[in-house]
């Protein structure tokens, strides 16, 4: 068999069982075994009445057992491998007279046996399976040696033949659900994998929005506490109560950085020192535009010229950079070679900041983990702005983010 015809096979058999298991491979067994049961049936009590001399009363209430075992195996099938061996050796017992007939396993019989075996292998544990199979060979050959210990070699020959055939089938059964279940295995640490990868990188994300608002607002925080304990420097002419308040200023303020500081040692390890470097703002997006172009982006950039960047906090500056860094990023994998337009403007007291890329003919992927957009949505849902995300006409991508000029809790240092 040449490998690309194995592959195949494996591919159907693949294909075939997963289509058992979402019919409910039980309800299929049953009815297959059914149908074979009485086809069996009508075939295996003539035989085993003419051929090999079994009243028809006898021969058809043993052959019942035995081919009723084979939908019962789908329930229960140690029980169904006992009734089997039972009927079988009392059907082996009553025609060992007939010496010119295959003994002690007629070949309807091997075929009832076969697909009973092929039921068990598929239904019990593996363990049980093959121990069935031994009892019964080993009961069989003891028969032979006990009935026909004169005459062996013929019923030795068919006894090899049963052997052979069912062992063979129950290997195959054996293997088959073992590769079922490994199967069913990887797939299950494969999920569970990426579920944890994503709840990892959601998480990790997560820290890092939280981290850099820390340091923006540590920033201004610091201000506040230099600007409130040199008030009474500055100016001499305050009266008491003014440097009073001043002092409680300064001394909430010392309080709240300390327990920000606490924060940033859980949330950052001490090995990343580049998060202690200036957060980007809303002038660097330029750098991160030609940067982009560096590694081969067609990007138009606008409105950025005519920004006034000192009327934004630092937290908004710091989502707007972020904001087009991910929308950039998206378009170089999912969408590459697409031209980009980056627009930038200040509408009211808000800052738009719009990404859109057009279609790619070597478009590679449709579908991602989306933790990208989820981020972005933070970001701007953390500043009170809102976020808009969607395809375009031209197949493709729009990210528009509404930013206030000024975050909430936030103001000019």
């Amino acid at each position: 068999m040449t490998s690309g015809a194995a592959g195949g096979l494996r591919r159907g058999a693949a294909a075939l069982f997963s289509v058992l298991v979402r019919v409910r491979l039980p309800a299929v067994l049953v009815l297959a075994a059914t149908a074979a049961a009485i086809t069996l049936l009508s075939i295996e009590t003539p035989i085993a009445s003419s051929a090999y001399g079994i009243p028809l009363a006898v021969a058809f209430g043993l052959v019942l057992a035995h081919v009723g075992a084979l939908p019962l195996a789908v329930v229960s099938p140690v029980t169904a491998s006992v009734l089997a061996l039972a009927a079988s050796l009392a059907l082996q017992l009553l025609s060992a007279d007939v010496v010119s007939r295959p003994w002690p396993w007629w070949p309807v019989m091997i075929v009832t046996h076969t697909l009973l075996v092929l039921i068990v292998g598929v239904r019990a544990p593996w363990t049980r399976a093959l121990g069935a199979w031994l009892v019964t060979a080993v009961a069989s050959f003891v028969t032979v040696l006990n009935v026909r210990h004169a005459d062996t070699e013929a019923a030795s020959q068919n006894l090899v033949t049963f052997v052979s055939i069912t062992g063979g089938v129950l290997v195959a059964a054996i293997v088959l659900m073992q590769w079922h279940s490994i199967r069913r295995q990887l797939i299950s640490e494969r999920q569970s994998s990426a579920e944890e990868y994503s709840r990892r990188v959601l998480a990790e994300d997560r820290a890092r929005i939280a981290r850099e608002l820390h340091d923006v607002v540590a920033h201004s925080m610091s201000i506040i506490n230099i600007q409130a304990s040199t008030a009474r420097y500055r100016d001499p002419s305050l009266s008491a109560s003014a440097i009073e308040e001043f002092e409680e200023i300064a001394t909430s303020s010392r309080q709240a950085l300390g327990e920000m500081r606490g924060l940033l040692g859980v949330l950052r390890p001490d090995d990343v020192a580049g998060e202690l470097s200036p957060q980007p703002g809303v002038r660097d997006i330029a750098e991160l535009v030609a940067q982009a172009r560096r590694n081969g982006m067609r990007i138009t950039l606008e409105g950025l010229d005519s920004l006034d960047a000192d009327d934004l906090s630092e937290v908004v500056g710091l989502t707007a950079y972020r904001i087009v860094q991910e929308a950039l990023t998206n378009a170089f994998r999912h969408a590459p070679g697409a031209p980009v337009w980056v627009n930038i403007e200040r509408s009211g007291l808000a800052l738009v900041v719009s990404v859109r890329n057009g279609s790619s003919v070597s478009l590679r992927s449709t579908s991602g983990s989306r933790l990208g957009l989820i981020g972005m949505r933070e970001r701007v849902t953390s500043v009170s702005g809102s976020l808009q995300t969607e395809k375009t006409a031209d197949d493709g991508f729009l990210v528009r983010a509404v930013l206030p000029i000024r975050s909430e809790g936030t103001g000019a240092a």
